[in-house]
């Protein structure tokens, strides 16, 4: 199904730039040409004023959802957000198998790696994977910044990087699509 070997596409972008809703659309696409796809990203819950409470887990085939976080003073925390590890664990893990065409991870970032598991099934799994050209992975990781994240690093390192703006948010699409299965 794949055109050449096996491709790790990683998207970065600073908060807001697009990155999750240019993975759904990406995923969509995919699914629409035949591929295989699973994983899940992740996406603000907003309360009724529209201010951000917290974020989801959302399945990427069947859109089922879990708490990733929510504000409050319950650690672990990410800024005001207390993280729920267990719940992130038990929604995600079945969904990171490695027996499909793609697997999408959004986001690669501080919440998900509080998860020592999920650190190890990306290390141990995951990348051994990738490096025998058994999966293809669409990811996204944070923009860069002072405290970097080793394992968010290697993703950026070893992976066809594709920086995201709201400047070019719209037109990477095709670019990308184009990258994955051409």
């Amino acid at each position: 199904m794949l055109k050449t070997n096996a491709k790790l596409v990683v998207l970065t972008g600073q908060p807001g730039s697009g990155k999750t809703t240019l993975i759904k659309k990406l995923s969509q696409e995919l699914s629409k040409n035949g591929y295989k796809i699973n994983g899940f990203y992740t996406e603000e819950v907003r309360n009724e004023s529209r201010t951000r409470i917290g974020f989801d887990v959302i399945s990427i085939n069947d859109h089922k959802r879990s708490i990733l976080s929510r504000e409050g003073s319950k650690p672990p925390k990410v800024g005001k957000y207390s993280v729920n590890v267990q719940e992130f664990e038990k929604f995600s893990f079945p969904l990171l198998t490695l027996n499909q065409d793609f697997l999408i991870i959004d986001e690669i970032g501080k919440m998900e790696l509080l998860s020592r598991s999920f650190e190890n099934i990306l290390e141990k799994t995951i990348f051994p994977a990738l490096e025998n050209n058994k999966i293809s992975m669409l990811v996204t990781i944070p923009a860069p910044n002072k405290s970097q994240i080793q394992i968010v690093e290697r993703f950026r390192k070893q992976g066809h990087v594709f920086e995201i703006t709201k400047e070019n948010r719209n037109k990477i699409f095709s670019e990308i699509i184009e990258f994955l299965i051409k």
